[in-house]
């Protein structure tokens, strides 16, 4: 899985560094919706990397290939979980810089918790779907997807407009306890899609 991984990585970075500039500057933005944006937009990466490796016929390639069902699924999922750590350290690293120059306040701990829920709930909800049919089979999902990610980032920046803060509690811990269970189902899920895929 490791190599799988590498590979992603490798392709990812010589590709497609607009996804980087693209999260680097939404993370630089005081501002609530661009922050929590900035987090769901990196649960794309692995999509972006399913349609790199459908152009270049990577899974006829990979069947000849001594991976595992696990270790092809498990690497989208862990270049997922990268790609939204890699948001979430740019916006704490980078929000707290731009508000001190600014003034602005930016997303606070239980948003960029809640951002990192609703990544990871969205990854789950989505990413069996790709492994069952493609992205070319599957552009509903990605339909979805996108809606999501932009739904969720507005929604969370209109309750802070608001006045509604989100504090660490139970509903926080339920969130995450939710998110923890929707990844447990979510891999051994595709797994077995991704096998039918192939038969």
């Amino acid at each position: 899985m490791k190599a799988l991984l590498m590979k992603d990585l490798h392709v990812f970075w010589r590709r497609m560094k607009l996804f980087i500039w693209m999260i680097l500057i939404f993370s630089a933005i005081p501002s609530i919706f661009q922050t929590t944006f900035a987090i769901t937009y990196a649960a794309m990466i692995p999509y972006s990397m399913f349609s790199v490796d459908e152009a270049s016929k990577w899974e006829r390639l990979a069947v000849m290939m001594p991976y595992s069902t696990f270790d092809l699924v498990m690497s989208k999922y862990v270049l997922g979980f990268l790609s939204i750590g890699g948001a979430v350290a740019a916006v704490l690293f980078i929000q707290p810089l731009m508000s001190f120059v600014t003034g602005e306040t930016g997303a606070d701990g239980g948003i960029t918790f809640t951002a990192v829920c609703v990544s990871l709930i969205i990854m789950a909800v989505t990413l069996p779907l790709i492994f069952r049919f493609g992205v070319e089979r599957a552009r509903m999902t990605m339909i979805l997807l996108v809606a999501a990610i932009c739904g969720s980032a507005g929604a969370m920046a209109s309750m802070t407009d608001a006045g509604v803060r989100i504090h660490f509690g139970g509903g926080l811990f339920a969130l995450g306890a939710a998110a923890g269970i929707a990844q447990i189902v979510s891999i051994p899920l595709s797994m077995k899609l991704y096998e039918k895929r192939k038969a």
